[in-house]
């Protein structure tokens, strides 16, 4: 829907950032780059800091049960369809953009359009318990600044976003996720 609606607003699909970016090196660097930081703020800032208060859910990481299974194969492909791909054009794409505009695009717009979109995507992962929503929040931001740093290129959200599933897929397809 939010492809179809840019489409008809804007014209075209490049408007929410998925047009060539100049440079594929600089816009994979700086995913990189975005899936360190978020990964670090996880495990370094988010989790001990809620870990006291908050909890996640039993069933919080879907992958847990692909340990060393071929179905790890079918769990790269959802996420970098579904959650890198799809979820990066409905949160930063589409519902980032729609929120700046109804403030004209400026810095506080764009911040506050930063902020909502990143609360709707902690919600998005209320399956996740208390504490997955309030990581959830931290990597949208994470995500949402990425993108609106490389200019609007919204393939370093989405690789970011497929680089960080991918690395927690491969640390629970070898046993390292905790």
């Amino acid at each position: 829907m939010g492809l179809i609606s840019f489409r008809l607003r804007e014209g075209s699909w490049t408007a929410m950032g998925l047009g060539l970016p100049r440079s594929w090196t600089r816009t994979a660097l700086m995913a990189v780059g975005a899936a360190f930081v978020q990964q670090a703020l996880g495990q370094f800032v988010v989790d001990p800091l809620t870990q006291p208060f908050l909890h996640y859910s039993a069933r919080a990481n879907p992958l847990e049960t692909i340990h060393g299974s071929p179905m790890a194969l079918r769990w790269l492909g959802i996420i970098w369809t579904y959650a890198a791909f799809g979820e990066e054009i409905g949160y930063r794409g589409y519902l980032l953009n729609r929120v700046a505009d109804l403030g004209g695009r400026t810095r506080t717009a764009l911040a506050i359009g930063l902020l909502w979109s990143s609360i709707m995507f902690g919600f998005a992962h209320w399956y996740q318990g208390p504490a997955g929503i309030v990581s959830s929040v931290v990597s949208g931001i994470v995500f949402g600044a990425a993108y609106l740093l490389a200019g609007g290129n919204l393939w370093v959200a989405v690789l970011a976003h497929g680089f960080s599933d991918s690395l927690a897929l491969l640390f629970t397809y070898v046993g390292l996720a905790s």
